[in-house]
């Protein structure tokens, strides 16, 4: 028996299935010799309505899910420019696409859990902050991408760590005041970000 593939077919159940399917699983695997497997699966919970919103999403929208973690590469890519000192980091362009591509799986997972006659307006909140953990920090994005979510994940408090990247040499061209009013709109629209992402947590939070 594939345990893995046995795991991957409880979190497509329902969550008011989830728990019979999970003891069944663990009294077939003790059956056929697989404690280890058994012990395993017997520490599964049950999804939360957000994260089984998520992880039906993860299997019907790969690529929507793959989009974060684009949107991630490009923010990390944003905010090492700017952090460089190079001129034009992208920033800008970097959260407007965040903000769309998370927009739009929050949509997503709520047509997910309309189509399961849900309502998806207490869970909104829950959902987007799992997606702008997504989209900011790699080990958030792989357990969404994984489809096992056992429940939501907290709102980021800013835009991941940039530890470890290299910074880049920035131009050597004399600043202009065009260019040094651009730099200093590009650190505005982070602070606007980081402050977007504070009010938003404190949603969730509170």
């Amino acid at each position: 028996m594939d345990v893995e593939v046995e795991v991957d077919r409880l979190y497509q159940l329902a969550p008011d299935a989830f728990v019979e399917a999970r003891n069944e699983l663990v009294k077939r695997l003790r059956g056929a010799g697989e404690r280890e497997g058994a012990d395993r699966v017997k520490e599964l919970r049950r999804p939360t309505v957000p994260a089984w919103a998520l992880n039906q999403l993860a299997r019907q929208s790969p690529e929507g899910v793959a989009a974060l973690a684009e949107v991630r590469e490009a923010l990390a890519r944003a905010q090492r420019r700017l952090l460089s000192g190079v001129k034009d980091s992208g920033l800008r362009e970097a959260m407007g696409k965040r903000r769309e591509v998370v927009g739009r799986l929050t949509e997503d997972a709520g047509t997910v859990l309309l189509d399961s006659g849900r309502d998806p307006a207490p869970h909104r909140q829950a959902i987007n902050a799992t997606l702008e953990a997504a989209a900011v920090d790699l080990e958030a994005w792989e357990q969404v991408q994984r489809g096992r979510l056992g429940r939501e994940l907290p709102m980021p408090s800013g835009f991941g760590d940039v530890t470890g990247l290299d910074l880049i040499a920035p131009e050597t061209e004399p600043p202009t005041a065009a260019g040094e009013q651009e730099e200093t709109g590009e650190a505005e629209a982070l602070a606007g970000a980081e402050r977007e992402i504070a009010a938003a947590r404190e949603a969730v939070e509170g």
